[in-house]
């Protein structure tokens, strides 16, 4: 996952990938989403396909302001 936004993030500002694979925002929402992943996995197992849902719901939320805010101009 780190990778993959990093890779991301590289393309979109034009910039080399090692610019984001230590960057402390881009871990941050790459834990973001990966931790909303397992709880959501976890929960549909459980039968609590709603929470699950809701859960990833939230991570990737979160995932995509940090990482939008990080693709603003300035």
């Amino acid at each position: 996952m780190q990778v993959e936004h990093s890779w991301e993030m590289s393309l979109v500002k034009d910039t080399s990938i090692r610019t984001y694979m230590r960057n402390e925002r881009t871990l941050f929402f790459t834990l973001a989403e990966t931790l909303a992943g397992i709880g959501w996995l976890y929960c549909v197992l459980d039968g609590q396909h709603l929470i699950g849902g809701l859960i990833l719901f939230i991570g990737l939320a979160v995932e995509h302001v940090i990482q939008g805010r990080m693709l603003k101009h300035g």
